[in-house]
């Protein structure tokens, strides 16, 4: 009697044991898939394969989609979570995608893109451009397709979260995407659209609040022959400021707005007389 009161105290000790085990590994997967991992990202498919592992990915160098990792004819989808959202950070050291030579990049389902801040690009006269997303050149296109996307809290000189130039291509269909707290020290403090290039939204809810430019388009700039369209849209401009153009600077270019509803509340230009 003695020795099965032993043999089950001993199970018992073993069970428990066990079990704790189990819950601590249980605790360090919900734990590894709530806080950032730092990876370096070696390609473009390898991003993509972070994306089921965790939800909070930091990364320890820029997403360069050009030169070796794309082809003129490259496309690739950014594929962020069906049920939960897919966060990529910056960390205030890397811009992140650049997109170039004819390549396409896809962004869809649930992701966000925060704390991006462009890096020199020495082909422009080392200004800094897009610190989430570059694409530039003739057939380079993004798009957000399906997505509810936020970009918040990036930096650049020219298009803190999104810039389009040198006739590229930016397509946001179908989408929900927010803007806020981006922060631009030429033109464009959420997006800048450049050189006869091309940003439309359709059918798509969007939010712009509190981006900033110290000199032109608070929260949109658009130059030298580009075109902004609005089609069949919802967007809401709310505390965005510039010291010209609190929302929108348009220069050469054009606007179409078409059966959509734009609505403005508390943005300011910073600069007296600027309009």
């Amino acid at each position: 009697m003695k020795e099965n009161t032993i043999i089950l105290k001993h199970i018992e000790k073993t069970m428990r044991k066990r079990l704790s085990q189990a819950f601590f590994l249980l605790f360090l997967f919900i734990f590894s898939n709530t806080m950032a991992q730092a990876v370096n990202v070696s390609s473009f498919s390898y991003l993509q394969s972070l994306f089921p592992a965790g939800a909070d990915i930091q990364l320890l160098n820029s997403i360069d989609y050009n030169g070796n990792i794309s082809t003129l004819t490259a496309v690739s989808t950014i594929r962020g979570s069906t049920y939960s959202v897919i966060a990529l950070q910056g960390r205030k050291n890397f811009n992140g995608f650049t997109i170039g030579a004819g390549g396409t990049a896809n962004f869809t389902n649930n992701i966000n893109l925060a704390n991006f801040k462009a890096q020199r690009d020495i082909l422009f006269a080392n200004r800094l451009y897009g610190g989430a997303i570059y694409v530039s050149r003739q057939n380079s296109k993004i798009n957000f397709i399906d997505a509810f996307a936020n970009l918040s809290f990036n930096m650049a000189d020219y298009g803190a979260a999104i810039a389009v130039s040198s006739l590229a291509i930016a397509n946001i269909s179908n989408s929900t995407l927010s803007f806020s707290n981006n922060s631009a020290s030429n033109f464009g403090g959420a997006i800048y659209v450049n050189l006869s290039s091309t940003l439309s939204f359709t059918r798509t809810n969007l939010t712009f609040s509190n981006n900033s430019a110290q000199d032109r388009g608070g929260a949109v700039y658009i130059g030298s022959y580009s075109w902004l369209n609005f089609i069949n849209s919802t967007s809401s401009f709310n505390s965005n400021r510039a010291g010209s153009g609190a929302v929108f600077y348009i220069e050469r270019s054009s606007m179409n707005i078409n059966s959509s509803f734009l609505d403005f509340k508390t943005n300011k230009v910073t600069s007296i007389g600027q309009g």
